[in-house]
């Protein structure tokens, strides 16, 4: 999260995750019935989430 919060506008316009995870955590950083551009299309990006 501490990444993600210093990330200009410029790079979070280049794509983000709904959510984030490693061995421990699981960060939701989007509402999942938001879109987010993350896969590079507009099907991935409106149907799944990563």
């Amino acid at each position: 999260m501490n990444r993600l919060a210093c990330m200009s506008g410029k790079q979070l316009e280049a794509g983000f995750a709904h959510y984030y995870a490693d061995e421990n955590t699981i960060v939701r950083t989007e509402d999942t019935f938001n879109r987010a551009w993350h896969v590079a299309n507009s099907d991935g990006n409106n149907s799944y989430l990563k």
